[in-house]
């Protein structure tokens, strides 16, 4: 009998629900600070580290990007301080020549851009986490039983991560087929499956009996 793959994938969106929960203390403190504006000096040492800062963060994005669960939400928001690091250096040189209201507008720039990518990556959050159908997997799953001559009663496929599912399918045999045959083939199509990145649980339907494979 086979056994199901079994992990602890979801563990990973506990590092974007903490990012989240940072970035939105942080946008927090940054709308309350800009909601009461008041004339200030920006040196040029402000341009140098918003400048260092770009540097430092480009390499992050790269390293991020390399995470199939939660690299698009970590490298985002790393790149969203890319943005801040430009953003930063260009306005802190205007406000260091032209006075702190071009450094303010710049300020503003980054505090939008931040907020849009928190709602934007708690939606996706939430969208990960709702046991979504994947209607691809599913698919999937009837051309590999159907390649075999089951007949497909019902297929039901939920994501667990990015590229991993999980779920359960009812098949009828070709008429005549011998039992034995019968659960060899969905063992082939459970394994076949696995390689995929679906763990299928097949119930085969043998004249009113039910044989279980995982």
């Amino acid at each position: 009998m086979l056994t199901t793959i079994s992990g602890h994938g979801r563990l990973a969106f506990g590092g974007v629900s903490f990012m989240l929960v940072a970035y939105g203390v942080a946008a927090g403190f940054g709308l309350a600070y800009l909601a009461r504006p008041g004339a200030y000096e920006v040196g040029f040492g402000a341009a140098v580290l918003g400048l260092l800062g770009l540097i430092l963060y480009t390499g992050a994005v790269a390293a991020f990007r390399r995470s199939p669960i939660v690299g698009g939400a970590m490298a985002a928001f790393t790149a969203s301080e890319i943005f801040e690091s430009i953003v930063s250096t260009v306005s802190a040189l205007g406000g260091f020549g032209l006075g702190y209201l071009v450094d303010y507008i710049g300020a503003w720039a980054i505090e939008a851009y931040l907020l849009y990518e928190l709602q934007a990556h708690a939606r996706s959050l939430v969208h990960h986490l709702s046991d979504m159908a994947s209607e691809e997997a599913a698919s999937q799953v009837r051309r590999e039983l159907e390649a075999r001559g089951f007949r497909v009663v019902s297929v039901r496929v939920r994501t667990v991560v990015p590229g991993r599912y999980h779920g359960d399918a009812i098949v009828l045999p070709p008429c005549g087929m011998d039992p034995l045959a019968a659960d060899m083939l969905a063992d082939e199509a459970v394994y076949a499956l696995r390689r995929m990145g679906v763990d299928l649980t097949v119930h085969v339907d043998l004249s009113g009996r039910l044989s279980r494979r995982e």
